[in-house]
């Protein structure tokens, strides 16, 4: 990947819509209080590179500028920039997954350990089959991780990740938790059988 100067990264940004440069400019502002030269130079060259890897990418280098601030209070430097390459091959195998994990990043700083980093993006995009339900599975996948690891270790996490069905059995019984739990599963992109196991009550609540 060519090594720019911030001067003409900033130009080359201008060939997106202006709130990638405009946002570019801000995080920039931040980060290089606090960066060293050469690690800020990196993050802004992986920025032009996410713009740059395909005609929507674009929108993956808005979501890495806008999050990098809040991400790079988390990390060391050697581990940020980990996080901005792991960015970069997301892209290059899903925009859609690549903003899903910019954009679940900040949250899950505050729950992962720096040195799970890398062990949860690999963990996470090993659900990537190519395809459109495997997509949606990844995504929402990234997207949860701050939730579910409010609950369970990183440990327990990974395993539950490595359980992969091919199809989900919900037993519902028309309640507000079936409802959430029956609608979280179909979020998943799996088939999603939804069993009716109503409680005792009237026949037209059923």
């Amino acid at each position: 990947m060519p090594n720019f100067d911030h001067i003409k990264i900033k130009r080359l940004l201008k060939a997106y819509p202006k709130e990638v440069s405009e946002s570019y400019t801000y995080s920039r502002a931040i980060l290089e209080k606090k960066l060293p030269e050469e690690i800020l130079s990196n993050w802004e060259n992986v920025g032009l590179g996410l713009a740059q890897e395909n005609t929507h990418s674009w929108e993956c280098a808005l979501s890495f500028f806008k999050v990098s601030p809040e991400v790079q209070q988390h990390l060391p430097s050697g581990q940020f920039l980990g996080w901005c390459d792991s960015g970069l091959k997301l892209t290059k195998k899903s925009t859609k997954i690549s903003i899903s994990f910019f954009d679940s990043s900040p949250k899950t700083m505050t729950r992962l350990r720096p040195r799970y980093i890398e062990d949860w993006v690999s963990r996470v995009e090993s659900l990537y089959k190519g395809t459109w339900k495997s997509t949606i599975l990844t995504c929402n996948v990234f997207e949860s991780t701050p939730i579910i690891l409010e609950t369970i270790s990183f440990d327990q996490y990974c395993k539950l990740i490595e359980f992969q069905p091919a199809s989900l059995v919900v037993g519902i019984s028309g309640g507000i938790d079936s409802a959430v739990t029956s609608t979280l599963c179909a979020k998943t992109g799996l088939k999603t059988i939804a069993v009716s196991m109503p409680i005792k009550q009237n026949k037209d609540q059923h």
